[in-house]
């Protein structure tokens, strides 16, 4: 026996020794069952046994596309099966063993197909690589989520403290977006009950019940609803002033709200007044919100602004132009963007990439895939050392060496390093913040004010803040663990399985 088992590990390319082998079987055997448990669950969800949620979810839409989440997840439980066969046997190619002990460390428990894209999540974060200051919202990205939905939204004060209690859930992606709570605007905010959408005060109670497809913040005292696929306007007891039958509505700005209407797929925009009447007519290509008495339209295939009544202020040869703020508004043309001001002229040539709009005297723009800010005046804020991509406050900028937020002044010095991923802008006198797994908010010095505890979180309006809290949730190290204790305790059970066998056998041949 002794001198078959030399022959065969000869003839093995890799051969590892005995506790090494010992030990990839057992990361075998563990990520086989992690394996078979995730397809388990997404079976599930595929059979409508569970609510689809955010997190680990088949796609919402999966009675269209089912073959785009089956095939991959048959994929996962053939090769679920094999490792796991795999990691039972003995006599195994050490090769083999290391590379599917490397893959599946990197897939355990990550394997998306959530949304259509097919793609494999390691346990590390992958960073958006058009971007340096980023929207990360990766706090999930240690955990592993129940089979149940444990993601919960509230409302605090600048203290840190529910004032209305996290009680609302993380609903399907594909109804209007999963954050069960917007904003607070004009002493309301829109809040899904889990089947539709309504209003609620700061008590956290419902003043206009549920019973919206979506609902948009209040503006001007009016707000956009949808209810069969068309949009209407409410007024703040939930009556609708005008009924739904627009394809689309934008919220109010300036007494005017653009909307659209569909003519066969050939989709037409013009303005409302707060009354619901149409004010300018559906006819344009493209159209924007209202801002200093002026709106960007498209009409064929050429930008121009209008006024509140629709009367044609200026024309221009742009491919686009963006929304007025202070004085100023983006534009293209031949693929660049710039600015203009209210009377069209042009102020800053069009030389960049991408041009975003003006806020406290500076504006973000990017160029040969390197972003940075600008003043009125088309002159570039540059620092010593580092490359700004970002306004704080007061002549405060950032910057983002190395992935982590630094406030720096105009010279480059810098004012304080973090920790951070992202910091948002202040509203109510607060910035949320993250380090790539909790939120938390800094006050207009830096300095941290609420500790990062949230799951996710936004600003502050109203002296309110929207975030969530996760309940019941198993850390990524804790789930891997314990698959790997049941690899352990199998590999075990098999190995006195086989010895008694052995025994037996040998105990029977004597007799």
């Amino acid at each position: 026996m002794k001198k078959m088992a030399n022959n065969y590990h000869q003839k093995t390319k890799f051969y590892f020794t005995k506790p090494v082998r010992i030990f990839l079987q057992i990361i075998l055997i563990s990520t086989g069952i992690a394996g078979l448990i995730h397809f388990g669950y997404a079976v599930w969800q595929w059979k409508g046994l569970l609510p689809v949620k955010s997190g680990y979810r088949v796609a919402s839409n999966i009675h269209q596309d089912w073959y785009i989440d089956a095939l991959p997840t048959a994929i996962l439980l053939l090769a679920s099966i094999c490792i796991l066969i795999a990691g039972l046997r003995r006599k195994m190619g050490g090769l083999l063993i290391l590379i599917w002990a490397l893959i599946s460390t990197f897939i355990f428990f990550q394997y998306d197909i959530s949304n259509h894209n097919w793609q494999v999540h390691t346990v590390f974060p992958d960073f958006n690589p058009h971007s340096r200051i980023r929207q990360y919202h990766y706090a999930n990205w240690p955990y592993y989520k129940l089979p149940r939905n444990n993601e919960r939204w509230g409302y605090i004060d600048k203290a840190g403290e529910f004032v209305i209690e996290p009680r609302f859930k993380t609903f399907d992606l594909a109804s209007w977006g999963n954050y069960p709570l917007k904003s607070f605007s004009e002493g309301l905010a829109p809040a899904y009950d889990g089947s539709a959408w309504g209003y609620i005060d700061k008590t956290g109670e419902y003043v206009i019940q549920p019973q919206f497809e979506h609902a948009a913040p209040f503006s001007e005292g009016l707000a956009i609803a949808d209810i069969s696929y068309k949009s209407g306007i409410i007024d703040k007891t939930g009556k609708f002033i005008l009924e739904p039958k627009y394809s689309r509505i934008e919220s109010f700005s300036q007494g005017r709200a653009y909307f659209t209407v569909d003519y066969n797929y050939d989709y037409k925009y013009g303005y409302l007044d707060t009354e619901g009447n149409v004010v300018i007519e559906p006819k344009y290509e493209s159209g924007r919100p209202f801002s200093q008495g002026l709106a960007s339209v498209k009409l064929d295939d050429k930008a121009m602004l209008i006024d509140l009544d629709g009367n044609v202020i200026v024309k221009t040869d742009f491919s686009g132009i963006g929304k007025f703020s202070q004085g100023l508004a983006s534009f293209g043309k031949d693929g660049k963007s710039g600015y203009i001001d209210t009377s069209g002229q042009v102020v800053i040539d069009n030389k960049y990439d991408y041009a975003f709009g003006f806020k406290n005297g500076y504006a973000y723009i990017r160029l040969n895939d390197k972003g940075g800010l600008i003043d009125r005046a088309g002159n570039v804020v540059k620092g010593s050392k580092y490359e700004i991509e970002g306004y704080f406050i007061n002549d405060i900028f950032l910057a983002a060496p190395n992935n982590r937020i630094i406030l720096v002044d105009q010279s480059g010095n810098v004012i304080k390093r973090t920790n951070w991923m992202e910091l948002g802008d202040l509203q109510d006198g607060l910035a949320y913040y993250t380090d790539g797994r909790k939120y938390g908010f800094v006050n207009e010095s830096g300095e941290i004010v609420i500790k990062a505890k949230y799951n996710v979180a936004y600003g502050f309006t109203e002296s309110l803040a929207v975030v969530s809290i996760l309940q019941n949730a198993i850390p990524f190290w804790l789930a891997y663990a314990a698959v790997v204790a049941i690899g352990i305790l199998l590999f075990v059970a098999h190995k006195i399985i086989k010895k008694n066998r052995y025994t037996t056998k040998a105990r029977t041949d004597k007799t």
